[in-house]
């Protein structure tokens, strides 16, 4: 692969990589290489190759090259655009907290793969955010790390879409892959307004007198530009994210504008046992 296309490191993580030429084919790129790349980069975005990866039977049959697709209620293929009837916040048009994809299920993806099918206008909004939670967690002083490594938060949401359920998460876990140390955290919604479908948090293992100080300090560290990249979407981007390494959101956009992804899970191998989950909805 080497030669044949141009990288460009994101600031402050990610790759892109790009066609060395127009009309080169994304089919020519090795999988194994770029898997290799996302796991070391934990993001990996695709840019201006040629594919007709906007059939759902083109794009399965690509993300089957990449691992056991992780199948839900709705198939192989989650259609992820604003609905005007919107349950819940996934499929509406405000921003959304940062997670990790997976809690509510058995088990736990390495992936995502996301396609770009329509772009919203550079001015409406709608990019995906990325928090490194690998290089976060460096950087955290050894008293405050110490009080994280304590902490277990239990979440509960109703399910009105494809997930919900009761999990019990550490905040932090290792990943499975080599061991170090990753964040498990579903941020608190926004107070201030109203959300389709909130869910609720209760902390374990901190006193409640310190939960405000220990939540804010939190969202302040995962605000950190050092560690979030927010993807601007262009159509037929292909991204690649490292479900175990980042935690994802969303900002908010103008309603019914032009963006429609379409978001595919990928197994590990060996599948990651989601051993936080209680019960599914």
């Amino acid at each position: 692969m080497q030669g044949c296309i141009e990288k460009k490191l994101n600031q402050p993580f990610g790759l892109t990589i790009m066609p060395a030429f127009s009309g080169q084919p994304l089919s020519r790129l090795p999988i194994n290489e770029l898997r290799a790349l996302a796991r070391q980069h934990h993001l990996v975005i695709l840019r201006n190759f040629s594919h007709d990866l906007h059939t759902p039977t083109a794009l399965v049959h690509y993300a089957r090259q990449w691992g056991e697709i992780q199948s839900g209620s709705y198939g192989d293929i989650l259609e992820v655009r604003e609905h005007r009837d919107a349950q819940d916040h996934v499929f509406d048009h405000h921003d959304m907290h940062l997670h990790w994809d997976g809690a509510f299920m058995p088990t736990v993806p390495e992936f995502q793969l996301f396609h770009c099918l329509q772009a919203p206008h550079p001015e409406a909004g709608g990019q995906t955010t990325f928090v490194n939670t690998r290089a976060l967690i460096r950087q955290v002083p050894a008293q405050r790390l110490a009080q994280w490594q304590a902490i277990e938060v239990t979440y509960r949401i109703d399910k009105v879409a494809h997930y919900g359920g009761e999990v019990r998460s550490p905040l932090l876990v290792h990943d499975p892959r080599d061991r170090e140390w990753v964040l498990r955290y579903c941020e608190p919604p926004v107070i201030q307004r109203q959300v389709l479908n909130r869910h609720s948090l209760e902390y374990h293992g901190i006193e409640t007198p310190e939960i405000n100080e220990f939540a804010a300090d939190l969202h302040r560290r995962l605000c950190d530009p050092q560690f979030v990249y927010a993807h601007a979407w262009q159509p037929g981007d292909l991204l690649i994210a490292d479900n175990f390494s980042l935690l994802h959101g969303r900002r908010a956009f103008t309603s019914q504008c032009t963006r429609h992804l379409q978001r595919v899970h990928l197994h590990g191998s060996p599948r990651c046992i989601n051993r936080a989950l209680i019960h599914a909805g």
